[in-house]
């Protein structure tokens, strides 16, 4: 009969203290919702890192975070996702090419053997690169491929906007993707920066 009672009292005890422990996370339930928070907005910008789309991790940290303005911000962009930063840099000399290959016609008033020397000398130019300083089109161009390798997806498209309009026009698709990168890291960082602070509040 001891031996039975004891054991009871065992059982009884563990059971109260499994009680105890369940509300006491009944009391504190934010603490796990921002830690979770925390999580699902890491989640997110390692698939924006990527590239391409990122509805699941977005759908994740809605459910955890209905508060984030950042969600609804993303949705549009979550389907398709945008290009990663590597893919922008890889993707770059083509476009840049194209912009220079615009705004170096041939005059129409050159003859044949103007045209000829000019062509051949096209095919051996060489594209500037680097922090070339100056407001030339190649210039420009240079010194946003240069901030691209960098990092500074900012800078580069702020050199855009001093580029001509020709060269705009045949790179308008590129630059629409560098500002979405732009936009989304923006939001996605917004976003860790209001979960870690969260929890870091509550820790």
């Amino acid at each position: 009969l001891q031996s039975e009672s004891s054991a009871q009292e065992t059982a009884t005890a563990d059971l109260t203290r499994r009680l105890n422990d369940a509300e006491a996370k009944l009391n504190e339930p934010r603490d796990d919702i921002e830690v979770a928070r925390a999580i699902a907005s890491a989640g997110l910008k390692a698939a924006v890192d990527r590239g391409g789309p990122f509805l699941t991790e977005l759908d994740t940290l809605a459910g955890v975070a209905t508060d984030d303005p950042s969600v609804a911000a993303l949705k549009p962009f979550a389907t398709t996702g945008v290009p990663s930063r590597a893919e922008l840099l890889r993707t770059f000399p083509d476009v840049a090419n194209s912009m220079l290959a615009t705004l170096n016609q041939p005059d129409p008033n050159q003859s044949i053997v103007e045209r000829l020397t000019e062509s051949a000398y096209s095919l051996v130019k060489v594209r500037p690169v680097g922090n070339i300083e100056g407001e030339t089109p190649e210039a420009v161009i240079a010194r946003m491929e240069d901030k691209m390798r960098n990092g500074d997806l900012q800078g580069a498209a702020l050199e855009w906007n001093a580029l001509p309009d020709a060269a705009k026009t045949v790179s308008t698709a590129y630059k629409q993707s560098l500002d979405a990168r732009i936009e989304v890291e923006k939001l996605v960082g917004d976003s860790l920066s209001r979960a870690i602070n969260s929890s870091g509040q509550k820790g």
